[in-house]
């Protein structure tokens, strides 16, 4: 959209300027989505492994959600993230609780990259109103 509204306008309005600075909070909030997860899982005591398996689970959640419409990815995702260091920790040998523990570490990490993802979203979206708008 972005880029269209900036070849429409002549590329003027976004500038590209503008558009990098649009491309930039958008990486971020990928980023802090990626990061917030992995983290998450680690300071509830899940393992290397552990985390990377939520990363993957949340990824296979989120696309195994796409078809149920609205929110099937989003919820996907936490839950598949829950899953992934759920499961990995129980193959570690760990106790139920632990598990469960680290898993919901994974989903609360995951919870809050997609909120801060949110956010990144609506700060590019004004960004955008505010560069292509005539005046």
């Amino acid at each position: 959209l972005a880029l269209g509204l900036s070849a429409l306008h002549g590329w003027a309005r976004p500038s590209p300027l503008g558009l990098a600075m649009l491309l930039a909070s958008l990486l971020v909030g990928e980023i802090v989505e990626f990061v917030s997860g992995l983290v998450g899982a680690r300071r509830f005591g899940a393992s290397d492994a552990a985390m990377w398996c939520a990363l993957v689970g949340g990824i296979v959640g989120a696309l195994i959600g796409v078809p149920v419409w609205g929110i099937g990815s989003l919820l996907g995702g936490i839950i598949g993230s829950f899953a992934g260091a759920f499961l990995c920790e129980l193959v570690r040998a760990r106790k139920l609780g632990a598990s469960l523990w680290a898993a919901s570490g994974a989903a609360l990490g995951r919870t809050i990259g997609m909120l801060a993802k949110l956010a990144s979203g609506l700060a590019a979206w004004g960004l955008l109103i505010y560069l292509a708008w005539p005046g």
